[in-house]
């Protein structure tokens, strides 16, 4: 199985989209999280033990997820680790979703299982043009673009919270939304 998911990275001087990347195939079992330097096995070993900690079951197999970056990864690239666990969960068949290919995410993910979402007008707008389907816990932003609440996609998931990021965003004018086919497929 392969999958992609795409996120946003918060440059010191500029920021840009990304797509995260991965496949799972029976080979010998394992997570491996590929273009984030050091920082990536820290993150694979988080996630391994949110992972655990929930007690989900993952399937025995090879996961490998790479995100391509041109740079240094640094501290302002923590952001995209939510994005990473969602592609690793659906890569394991543990989220209720058909496909991840047409989808947003971006935030930070606490060991205790508390996600942090960060959100501005640039990346909002840059939604829209894209067409993607948002996930996000935020109701205000799900408003006005197509979307799914990750509350609800992680809700059979024990112990997962969000906290609040404050920002203040002015509403988008709501567009056509005539990308958004019932293309993922979330039980109601």
């Amino acid at each position: 199985m392969e999958s992609q998911i795409n996120s946003f990275r918060f440059g010191k001087q500029h920021s840009h989209f990304i797509t995260l990347f991965g496949y799972s195939s029976r080979s010998f079992p394992g997570l491996e999280i590929h273009g984030l330097g050091k920082y990536g096995k820290a993150l694979r070993e988080k996630i391994i033990y949110i992972t655990r900690a929930r007690q989900l079951t993952v399937p025995l197999n090879r996961y490998v997820i790479v995100c391509e970056l041109s740079d240094d990864v640094t501290t302002q690239d923590l952001w995209f680790e939510f994005p990473i666990l969602l592609l690793y969960w659906h890569l394991a068949q543990l989220l209720p979703i058909e496909k991840l290919n047409n989808c947003f995410a971006v935030g930070q993910v606490h060991p205790s299982g508390i996600i942090t979402e960060k959100w501005d007008q640039d990346i909002l707008k840059e939604i829209q043009k894209r067409e993607l389907y948002l996930i996000s816990s935020e109701k205000h932003l799900l408003s006005f673009l197509p979307g799914f609440n990750s509350c609800e996609l992680l809700s059979h998931i024990p112990d997962i919270k969000w906290k609040e990021y404050q920002l203040k965003i002015p509403m988008i004018p709501e567009q056509s939304h005539s990308w958004s086919n019932n293309l993922l497929d979330l039980p109601r």
